[in-house]
């Protein structure tokens, strides 16, 4: 079954924030919320579209000015009696649940694995869901550890990417931003020969 993303975008940070809904029960989960007026927006949307928040899934342990707060996150999650989970070795007091690779995290019938992704800011987490990843910052320019994009880039290359840094450019309409790309992309952009053999290796992995 095939997950329906959509994707909240905010200005004054350059993030891009995603809502993933399982389209058979309307359960969803907010993927990298940032800010007072980003969280409003989502909020209105998803009330409006009837769904129940099952997740606030982070891809990194929160950056100051970047992140929700603490203040902001317990409101959130009080909002929308969800849970939340974040990465590293620190347990934050407002996340429920630290993951790392190989977690199985489920909204209704869709299922996302876990994978470890860290950059060189420290621990990060994707998401993979069936055809798409939720890799956060891990492909933000001189992000990512050769680890980190040799696992992103041996996944099969149809595979979209679902970034959360964006960087504006001056001038630039939103909808000339990429915030979705493919692994095919991205070897081709950063020039990457990969054995497309290596694809199998991956295929199902998200739901097994």
């Amino acid at each position: 079954m095939s997950q329906c993303v959509v994707p909240f975008f905010d200005f004054s940070t350059g993030v891009c924030s995603y809502v993933v809904t399982d389209p058979h029960t309307q359960t969803c989960a907010i993927i990298d919320p940032v800010g007072d007026d980003n969280t409003d927006l989502i909020q209105e949307w998803v009330e409006a579209s009837g769904l129940t928040v099952r997740w606030i899934l982070e891809t990194h342990l929160p950056l100051p000015g970047e992140n929700l707060n603490d203040d902001q996150l317990s409101r959130l999650k009080k909002r929308f009696v969800c849970a939340s989970t974040v990465t590293g070795s620190r347990h934050l007091k407002s996340y429920d649940r630290v993951v790392v690779g190989g977690d199985k995290i489920c909204l209704g019938g869709v299922c996302a694995r876990v994978l470890e992704t860290p950059t060189r800011a420290g621990d990060a987490v994707s998401y993979r869901f069936e055809g798409a990843v939720f890799v956060g910052n891990a492909l933000a320019a001189g992000a990512a550890s050769t680890a980190t994009l040799e696992k992103i880039l041996t996944l099969p290359g149809e595979t979209r990417l679902y970034v959360s840094r964006v960087s504006p450019c001056r001038g630039e309409e939103l909808n000339s931003y990429r915030f979705v790309t493919s692994v095919a992309a991205e070897r081709a952009r950063l020039g990457k020969e990969v054995d497309t053999a290596a694809d199998s290796m991956f295929n199902g992995a998200y739901a097994s």
